[in-house]
């Protein structure tokens, strides 16, 4: 039972700014800025970094990880081929 709590509340915690910045900015011309949108009036500025380092580490491991799957395949493949 608390396993499918926690889990619902992190799925819940994922569509939560979305919904703030529904509320605060109900005629947002691009809700695809919303989080941005939220960071730069909410946030105090010392923490604005923190947040933004934050979403860049989390861009480059991303784009890192899909690197180091796309070039796992074709490795493989010579690999294989060479024996």
């Amino acid at each position: 039972m608390s396993y499918a709590l926690t889990t619902i509340w992190h799925e819940r915690k994922r569509f939560l700014p979305g919904i703030i910045a529904y509320k605060l900015y109900p005629n947002l011309e691009r809700p695809d800025h919303s989080y941005i949108l939220l960071v730069k009036t909410l946030v105090p500025q010392g923490l604005r970094g923190l947040i933004l380092a934050a979403i860049a580490a989390a861009l480059m491991s991303h784009l890192s990880s899909m690197i180091n799957s796309t070039s796992t395949m074709p490795a493989s493949v010579v690999s294989a081929a060479a024996r």
